[in-house]
């Protein structure tokens, strides 16, 4: 059962608060700074060749192949001078195979937007705007009937406003988002809409906490509901409801900040608006670690997630199981900066899922290093006047 504060609406919420506090401090208009520039710019080009061991998550692990990956980041941040900021990002990526029988690559272009209004030193607004389009082999056996895994194209966009509010080191921060994914490849669309709510603390030394609760809902566009032995209800319509509660800590590890410990947990409740065929719920846990030690870093990670659906049976007979899933996934990253703009880079990364249902098993390995160039608007020299 979904917990009953969970069925507030976290953006109502957090209007009411933020509405009901006390006028803040007005913003100070600071004048334009000679010689700066409006806007600070990087851009980060990554050239590599690696190896995976299961292109397509089967569990034969049949297909396999050397790769050349490509990856490019655009940031550009609009210096913070009065009221009005912003930033853009730009992020893709393509992982070319070499000798892939049934897919030859995977991309992916991600482009995000945020334009942030301060209207005070403790209340600020913003809106986010992104837009994605990708193309890779996903894991879609927890909400799809007879896909385990497909090679999927899918186009999407999200927009929605933010609030934040933040008191000494208290913060507290509602946003609101919708989005539209269309696929390619045998996967309904849908319209998606989302709200959150979500309070913070900053400590001594740089440490941060929050915890947050999320609402999701989701209407897919023809894809009807299914009954409790998974068949298809004809003049139906599917919708899911989702109900996702978190906590992070984030500790930096020496006085220098050189070291950084990530903890991250959260609870997931889905529910269909049918039979409950596809109704799960989740728990997942999350570490990383980060080091940089003057001209290398080093990073690692593991995240693991329970999933539990109490509709879905698993085998024949009398006594059936209730279908479970385990899924967990490792990764590992070193550079040395070579240069200001030239740092090599080797990375691995290990993902495994294991179930009662033998067709949601598989395990991927990917290990790839090369070299990543770096070019920084603010590091150039100024243009003569």
């Amino acid at each position: 059962m979904i917990p009953k504060f969970a069925r507030l609406h976290p953006v109502a919420i957090a209007f009411l608060l933020l509405s009901t506090s006390q006028a803040a401090e007005t913003l100070p208009e600071l004048p334009p700074l000679p010689g700066l520039p409006s806007w600070a710019v990087t851009v980060e080009a990554g050239f590599a060749a690696g190896y995976r061991d299961n292109l397509l998550l089967s569990p034969d692990n049949l297909d396999r192949s050397g790769l050349l990956r490509t990856e490019l980041d655009v940031f550009a941040l609009k210096v913070p001078i009065g009221r009005l900021d912003g930033f853009a990002y730009l992020n893709a990526s393509e992982m070319r195979f070499l000798s892939g029988e049934h897919t030859d690559s995977e991309r992916a272009v991600i482009l995000f937007g945020e334009a942030r209004w301060q209207a005070s030193l403790d209340f600020k607004a913003s809106w986010a705007v992104q837009a994605y389009r990708q193309k890779q082999v996903f894991d879609v056996s927890v909400t799809e009937t007879e896909l385990t895994t497909a090679l999927l194209e899918v186009t999407g966009f999200a927009t929605g406003p933010g609030l934040r509010w933040t008191r000494r080191s208290f913060h507290l921060e509602a946003k609101a988002l919708g989005r539209r994914d269309h696929y390619r490849g045998g996967i309904d669309g849908y319209d998606e809409g989302e709200g959150s709510l979500r309070a913070g603390w900053t400590g001594a030394g740089g440490a941060e906490f929050s915890a947050g609760i999320l609402r999701r809902w989701r209407d897919h566009d023809t894809r009807t509901q299914f009954t409790p032995a998974g068949r298809p209800l004809t003049g139906t319509r599917l919708a899911m409801r989702q109900t996702e509660a978190s906590a992070q800590w984030n500790q930096p590890l020496d006085p220098a900040k050189r070291a950084r410990l990530e903890l991250a947990v959260s609870r997931q409740w889905n529910r269909d608006n049918g039979s409950g065929y596809f109704d799960f719920d989740r728990d997942q846990a999350r570490a990383s670690l980060r080091w940089a030690p003057g001209r290398w870093q080093a990073e690692a990670g593991a995240t693991y997630a329970r999933y539990e659906f109490p509709v879905q049976l698993v085998g024949l007979g009398i006594n059936p199981e209730h279908r479970r899933k385990r899924e967990a996934h490792l990764n590992a990253r070193i550079s040395r900066q070579v240069s200001e703009r030239l740092a090599l880079f080797a990375a691995a990364e290990h993902a495994r899922a294991r179930s009662n249902d033998e067709r949601s098993r598989f395990t991927v390995n990917t290990v790839y290093a090369g070299v990543r160039l770096t070019w920084d608007s603010l590091s150039q020299p100024p243009a003569p006047p």
